[in-house]
């Protein structure tokens, strides 16, 4: 149960040869009968590493053979796309596309009944609506759709003009008093662009209608995929859940904004999937402050954004994440809560007038909230929006609450390349022109929104107000509401294995965030900008293992921003560096807060490939083979001492490093049964302090001891079993005469002459660290108690500190 944190990483060939990869496809479910030659749904696939040409490659649905592929490798925003129909062979299952024998990774399908039809601007409502004979208007193919049913629009198809609803919008979606276009129950209704083709919704001119999509008493179950959506405010689906929008073109360049608003926004929806979307020149030049390019609003939960184009927006933001109550706020208003599940990945953000991402009133205890893998530049650039507002950072964390319980836990950042942000030389305010900011919005006595960076790399340019470079981070006191001096323990943010360069080394926030990289990335281009990183970049298996990390929707954390898979040590950054011939073996530090030389005693982990033969999992006691496996540690004196060992795989080993190790240099080599050996070079150190995990979520592997009136009392989890899955087992600190306690567990820390540790962001006294008897390589920290100030925090961050080294932060839930 506990993940295991140090880790030794082995290099292998091979490792680069990159399969097809599929990011999404537009539907995930269709008849595979009828329509065009009675051979079912055009599915468009999107991905990368398709070849430029069909030639033998093939795509399947359930393993049947997808036939008629009007479009093969078709470059999509920065990668590619497939268009195929299913044909009578496709069952639910799989997407899977096979290029040169080598199959991708799969994307799941349903086959389902319903009807297929056909909008052309050449055809007539009074037709059945198929192929040979469509339709004339897309409104005619919103008033006859049921659930289940896809409508391909042809080319040149457009609702530009105001529908009649009475809703000022071009194409409004209701489930209720407008009409019976929505409906929450059976598979999703589709509107396509048909292979190739481009259709319209919304006023291109900035003319009336004001909306180009609009929705009311709508349930969702929609797919929009392919469309050009126009107006004011070209798409705005408020209410209902489950609505995926795929590959669209969104503009609107001549709104002023002045009410809000974005190009593309959500209102009380839930369940959005907004994928390869095109999303430009978003406002005029002189639009509000309080207009984005992409919003995600009021109680919009269960949010996946991902592989989207967002480019040129005036007025403020990129992406804006935030919630504000409708009415007036107060318990008697249920709008304007917190926001949770959010998955921001994999997009490509740039020239934004303010931030290029901004993620306020979340709550991440209720629900993952991740930023990873987006490439974001020249964000943050100004110049002033009429109401002189904003900030100018590429990621912007303000952890604000608008309306009901405070949020808390932790935002995570990583893998993100972040360059030129924050260049506005004249803001209204300072210190808000930052690469990350963790702005400390939340109101006194509320806990705080962590915000927790690795692998990330930004580059710094000078500006007039800072001609030595943007400043990399910023961090603001939830507590007293000032700015974090460079000196101060400021634990809001914190992280690992960053890359800093511009702005010259690294000072705010140094205890928190540790191992960064301070050279020059050596990307592709500034000029342009593009920010691959160059085979010589010191970011190329720099980071550290990200693991199992909880994030909302797909997960995409194994892949980079092109969708090449990323090493058991993954490089800094959006971008991996593509490797053909064989690399050096190398080590690096595994995961945030254990960090090299490796203490002896401790526990690590070594990936690779070829590492065993098989799988095997150890019995005690432990034994230094396993299922033909050995690892061998060579110290600085020239002592080789076999390791024990946990569990092998061809991937990883997990093992002990042997008791007695000398400081300094040392070898490690891993042997196998077919006599494969491979060896990498490590440090060794007094102390790597890492504490254990029960989920991905950082829930600490520990125990709670209450103790009244002096009598200890039974040892308490801090967990709980919810469907197999771990959640936290909320800690109830008793009335003021009961004192709680903690046994913390890691590894690397019994050697360690000063131990202390925070909770909540409150120093705990630390009472003893240790050796577990009887555990190989495990340490035991006890700690307390507990202050009764923690009463009520919910999630609250536990760190700690050995001789100076910060461990991994865990958490628990105090109720």
């Amino acid at each position: 149960m506990f993940k295991l944190l140090g880790a030794l990483a082995l290099a292998s060939p091979g490792l680069w040869a990159q399969a097809p990869v599929l990011f999404f496809s537009d539907i995930t479910s269709g008849p595979n009968t009828g329509g065009e030659d009675g051979n079912g749904a055009y599915v468009t696939i999107y991905g990368n590493y398709f070849g430029a040409s069909q030639g033998s490659s093939t795509a399947t649905a359930g393993g049947g053979i997808m036939i008629n592929c009007k479009i093969w490798g078709a470059a999509w925003l920065w990668y590619q796309k497939i268009a195929c129909q299913l044909g009578p062979g496709a069952a639910s299952g799989n997407l899977v596309v096979i290029v040169n024998g080598r199959s991708s990774n799969p994307l799941p399908f349903t086959v389902t009944s319903g009807n297929i039809y056909f909008v052309s601007s050449a055809g007539s409502d009074n037709n059945p609506g198929t192929f040979a004979s469509p339709w004339g208007t897309l409104l005619n193919a919103r008033n006859v759709m049921q659930p289940g049913d896809i409508t391909y629009a042809m080319n040149g198809v457009s609702q530009s003009g105001d529908d009649g609803t009475g809703w000022d919008s071009a194409f409004l979606l209701s489930g209720g008093g407008q009409g019976n276009w929505c409906s929450a129950s059976g598979p999703p209704r589709a509107l396509v662009a048909y292979p190739g083709a481009t259709a319209t919704i919304g006023n291109p001119t900035g003319g009336m209608p004001d909306f180009g999509l609009r929705t009311s008493d709508c349930q969702g179950n929609y797919v929009f995929a392919g469309i050009a959506f126009r107006g004011q405010a070209p798409a705005q689906p408020g209410g209902g859940a489950n609505y995926r929008f795929v590959a669209s073109d969104i503009t609107c360049p001549y709104t002023q904004g002045a009410g809000g608003g974005a190009c593309f926004a959500t209102s009380q929806a839930s369940y959005i999937y907004f994928y390869g979307n095109h999303v430009y020149n978003a406002g005029a030049v002189d639009a509000s402050a309080l207009f984005q390019g992409v919003y995600f609003s009021t109680d919009s939960n269960n949010v996946e954004m991902g592989w989207n184009l967002v480019e040129n927006v005036h007025g403020c933001r990129g992406v804006q994440v935030h919630s504000s109550p409708l009415g007036s706020g107060g318990p008697s208003d249920p709008t304007g809560h917190d926001q949770y599940s959010i998955s921001i990945h994999d997009n490509t953000v740039h020239d934004t007038q303010c931030d290029g991402i901004i993620v306020d009133t979340v709550d991440p205890s209720q629900g993952p909230v991740s930023l990873y893998n987006n490439v974001i530049y020249n964000a943050g650039k100004g110049p002033g929006n009429p109401e002189e507002s904003g900030g100018w950072n590429c990621i912007n964390i303000p952890g604000g609450t608008e309306n009901g319980p405070n949020g808390s836990g932790t935002v995570e950042i990583f893998n993100n390349t972040l360059f030129a942000c924050g260049t506005f030389a004249n803001p209204l305010y300072a210190s808000d022109n930052n690469g990350i900011a963790e702005n400390g919005d939340e109101s006194e006595g509320a806990p705080a929104i962590y915000v927790h960076t690795r692998n990330n790399l930004i580059y710094s340019v000078a500006t007039a107000l800072y001609p030595a470079g943007v400043p990399y981070f910023v961090v603001w006191n939830p507590v007293t509401g000032g700015l974090c001096a460079n000196t101060d323990i400021c634990p809001w943010l914190y992280g690992t294995n960053n890359l800093l360069y511009g702005s010259g080394p690294p000072v705010t926030n140094l205890t928190e965030i540790v191992a960064s990289v301070n050279e020059n990335p050596l990307v592709a281009s500034t000029a342009l900008p593009d920010l691959h990183l160059t085979s010589s970049s010191p970011a190329g298996r720099a980071g550290s293992i990200i693991g199992g990390i909880a994030v909302y929707g797909i997960d995409n954390t194994g892949r980079d921003h092109d969708g090449l898979t990323r090493p058991a040590i993954p490089a800094i950054g959006a971008y991996e560096i593509p490797q053909i011939t064989e690399t050096p073996l190398i080590v690096k530090s595994a995961t945030a807060g254990q960090i090299e030389p490796f203490a002896a005693d401790s526990i690590v982990s070594a990936y690779g490939a070829n590492l065993a033969a098989g799988t095997a999992q150890a019995t005690l006691p432990l034994g230094t083979t396993l299922d033909g496996a050995t690892v061998t540690v060579t110290d600085s004196a020239g002592v080789s001492r076999a390791a024990l060992l946990f569990y092998v795989s061809p991937t990883q080993i997990n093992c002990e490093i042997p008791d007695g190790t000398a400081p300094g240099a040392a070898t490690v080599t891993i042997a196998n049964m077919n006599e494969t050996s491979q060896t990498a070079a490590i440090a060794i150190g007094a102390v790597s302090p890492g504490l254990f995990e029960l989920n991905a979520a950082g829930l600490a592997a520990a125990w709670v001891l209450p103790v009244i009136s002096g009598v200890g009392q039974n040892l308490q989890a801090v967990y709980q079993l919810n469907s197999f899955d771990v959640v936290p087992l909320p800690i109830n600190l008793g009335p003021a005469s009961e004192q709680v306690y903690l046994e913390l567990y890691g590894t690397g820390i019994r050697n360690a002459k000063n131990v202390s540790a925070t909770v909540g962001g409150v120093s705990v006294p630390v009472w003893y660290s240790g050796a577990v008897p009887g555990f190989a390589g495990e340490d035991q920290v006890n700690m307390g108690p507990l202050p009764q100030s923690l009463a009520g925090q919910g999630s609250v961050n536990i760190m700690l500190t050995a001789d100076g080294q910060a461990a991994n932060t865990v958490n628990v839930t105090i109720q």
